[in-house]
């Protein structure tokens, strides 16, 4: 059953893999929209990601079973991607995106939920799993680069597409061999207006797990803030363009390593340890960039790249079992839905504003001036919080908080 997940795992990203590190290069370069209307469309995934998740939750697990449902929307992915690739006008590209991501975004909570569902131990083995979710997605960027480019040269970026829909063609195919569950019970709005009765929210939403949310979204938000002002970073440095990829993966590599060992070390250490060593190497990354930002050091630079795979491999791998744990069984699909629109939706959203607002004040690349040591203050003293909230926090493998009560 472990390779089928770790399959399945890899196909998802595989099929993200492929097209978002070269998405914008498809909308500005080849297709000729204006830098406004690129951000615009690949802005459509951020509020993808705080829709469908909360559109998803009355199915997952309820009325349909997520490995069925994540059947049915990777085969509506495989017509919106087809689509987006066929089609050039700006309106056109925006919808065929945001239908597209709406199937997407629904799709990390429950790979996530099914894996966790069908492990035996997944305190022990999601990491292990996990990993290839990460070497999905290097594949999905190198199968391009390296096979479907140099096949297809005439069809410039547009070809990434075509990579994706197979991808996503395929994973819904190999889900079909995972056993569906049989849902626990159709939906019912007493199953979430429970969580909110003030009995109930003493009981599930603990001062740990608000510290637990408050640096899911930090850490996730500042992951947008790194992308956005890293590439620009190496741009000052003369690195080639095509060399960007190649460098950013140093996180990812970073990240596969550490997850090979990472179930064994949560079985003997618990939670709190691996996700203070996730929030301090956030922290230590940014730190380091203050001082490329001073000196200019190329070498640093690329060290702070590869800190990068501490965040996820520490941090938000074991959150995803952390959550899972912590919740009880009938309601885990949805609580990974909640947790992908946190995450994906407004954290992304958040942290693509911070980096708007603080390029705005520190980096001016029409007189040539860059103040990136000032660029990354603001990441670092935004991880020093989330590093603090987590130290307070109580985070046990023995915690189990009971089914939300539907009495009055």
């Amino acid at each position: 059953m472990k390779r089928s997940l770790a399959s399945m795992l890899f196909l998802h990203y595989f099929a993200l893999g492929s097209v978002f590190p070269v998405l914008s290069l498809l909308l500005f370069r080849d297709l000729g929209l204006s830098g406004p209307e690129t951000g615009f469309i690949i802005g459509m995934g951020a509020l993808a990601s705080i829709i469908a998740p909360i559109l998803a939750l009355p199915f997952a697990d309820r009325t349909v079973s997520a490995e069925r449902l994540l059947f049915g929307l990777n085969l509506l992915s495989v017509v919106f991607t087809l689509l987006m690739s066929v089609v050039t006008e700006f309106w056109a590209l925006l919808f065929s995106y945001f239908a597209l991501m709406m199937t997407k975004a629904p799709s990390f909570a429950l790979t996530n939920s099914i894996a966790l569902k069908h492990l035996e131990d997944p305190e022990k083995d999601f990491a292990s799993v996990r990993l290839f979710g990460t070497a999905g997605w290097i594949g999905g960027g190198l199968g391009f680069a390296l096979v479907f480019q140099p096949l297809f040269p005439q069809f410039g970026y547009r070809a990434c597409l075509w990579l994706s829909a197979l991808g996503s063609l395929a994973l819904a195919l190999w889900v079909l061999l995972l056993p569906g569950k049989k849902p626990a019970h159709l939906f019912e709005l007493k199953d979430l207006t429970a969580l909110l009765r003030p009995a109930n929210a003493r009981k599930i939403f603990t001062p740990s797990l608000l510290f637990f949310f408050w640096a899911s979204l930090v850490l996730s938000a500042l992951d947008r803030y790194y992308f956005f002002g890293v590439s620009f970073q190496l741009s000052t440095y003369g690195v080639p363009e095509p060399l960007f990829l190649p460098l950013l993966s140093l996180g990812q590599g970073l990240e596969i390593f550490f997850m090979v060992f990472m179930g064994r070390w949560l079985k003997r250490v618990g939670f709190k340890p691996l996700f203070l060593v996730g929030a301090l190497g956030q922290l230590s990354r940014f730190a380091l960039l203050i001082l490329t930002g001073v000196n200019g050091n190329l070498g640093l630079t690329l060290f702070a790249i590869a800190l990068h795979g501490l965040g996820f491999a520490f941090f938000f791998s074991n959150a995803f079992v952390y959550l899972d744990h912590i919740t009880p069984s009938q309601y885990r699909s949805q609580g990974q839905l909640l947790y992908s629109f946190w995450i994906d939706g407004i954290a992304v959203m958040a942290g693509n504003f911070l980096a708007g607002w603080a390029s705005a004040a520190t980096l001016f690349p029409a007189q040539h001036r860059y103040d990136f040591a000032g660029f990354w203050w603001w990441a670092a003293l935004s991880a020093f919080s989330a590093l603090v909230l987590m130290f307070f926090g109580k985070y046990r493998l023995s915690e189990k908080p009971s089914p939300p009560s539907h009495s009055l």
